[in-house]
Order: C-alpha cells, then structure tokens, then sequence
C-alpha cells in the first residue's frame, strides 16, 4: 500500500487509516516485524531509485519528485546514506 504512494506518503496516522487501523496498531506491528515506518519507506524508496536510476530514463530531479523529495539535494543525500555512493554513479 505504501510503495504506491511514494509520491505523496500519508505518514503513519495517514496509512493506518488507510489500513483502518489506530497509528499504535500500526506502529507496534511494524516494531514486531522488526521494523519502524520511516525503515520501511526509506527501503521502499531506495528500491524504487534503484530501479529508476538504472532505466537511466529519468533525470535525477525527476526520480527524486516521484519518490517524493521535495528537494534533489535531499534525494541525494538520503541515496548516499542508504548506498554510499551519489545517485549518478549508481547509474549503468
């Protein structure tokens, strides 16, 4: 449900009520997979870039409005923390 919303993610109040669940629901059946709600977004997103960056269709500022950033630099610096390296030397 979350990765089709990257664009514009509901936050977790958001998404439990999309799941119609209380956010505390949501919350501690993510904590029992091991997992908080921003870990999962940000995987969610680092999957999608990766897959988007290696189409090498789309500029970086497009990629990082589809996943959501309001910024480029603030894609690119999460994409540095996620795999070490900037978004376009991931590029093929």
């Amino acid at each position: 449900m979350l990765a089709a919303q990257l664009r514009a993610a509901p936050g977790l109040e958001g998404l439990a009520e999309q799941m119609n669940c209380s956010a505390r629901t949501l919350r501690r059946h993510l904590r029992e997979l091991g997992c908080s709600y921003q870990e999962l977004l940000d995987e969610l997103r680092f999957e999608k870039a990766k897959q988007l960056l290696a189409s090498g269709e789309w500029p970086i500022h497009r990629i990082a409005d589809e996943l959501g950033f309001s910024e480029t630099a603030s894609f690119r610096h999460a994409f540095v923390r996620w795999s070490g390296v900037n978004p376009s030397q991931f590029r093929p």
